[in-house]
């Protein structure tokens, strides 16, 4: 399955870790789908952020194509 699929294939409101290594440090955000073309992107590492993504910037935002500094964080 792809990534694209396995996004699509959450339902609304169900949230998946999005784990990234470097293989010294480790970071996990939180993918909240919340509606058919919208996910919520959660950031604890420094407070509480959150960042709203369309399906093709989530896909993105999971390969690592699309950094944390691009997104507006609300």
């Amino acid at each position: 399955m792809t990534i694209r699929e396995e996004l699509l294939s959450m339902k609304k409101g169900s949230i998946k870790d999005v784990i990234y290594s470097n293989g010294i440090a480790r970071s996990t955000k939180q993918l909240e789908r919340i509606d058919d073309d919208e996910f919520f992107v959660h950031d604890f590492s420094c407070g509480w952020m959150t960042a709203s993504l369309t399906t093709e910037e989530a896909v993105l935002y999971v390969k690592g194509k699309l950094e944390s500094f691009d997104l507006e964080w609300f």
